[in-house]
């Protein structure tokens, strides 16, 4: 069952230099978030998993040097990346 890709929230006063990402593949490794978001420069990934398992829960934080990078990386929220449509929201 796909469901539709949520619209991104409203973005902060003043801009946020952290993006979430949510919807990853399990297989997506941390060089294939950075060239995704290219130009973009990542500075942190900061990856969620489960407190019980300790398994990866497809979705992490991405903080970035300058607030108008997430603007830009927002833009890409639905694209593709390693197979799914990745969903990119403000922090």
């Amino acid at each position: 069952r796909k469901q539709p890709l949520r619209e991104t929230s409203a973005r902060p006063e003043g801009g946020t230099k952290t993006a979430f990402f949510g919807n990853l593949s399990f297989n997506l490794e941390e060089e294939q978030l950075r060239q995704f978001c290219e130009p973009a420069k990542i500075k942190e990934i900061r990856w969620l998993y489960h407190k019980d398992s300790g398994n990866f829960k497809g979705a992490g934080f991405a903080e970035f040097t300058e607030a108008s990078e997430v603007d830009e990386v927002i833009k890409k929220n639905g694209m593709n990346l390693v197979g799914r449509p990745v969903r990119i929201d403000y922090a």
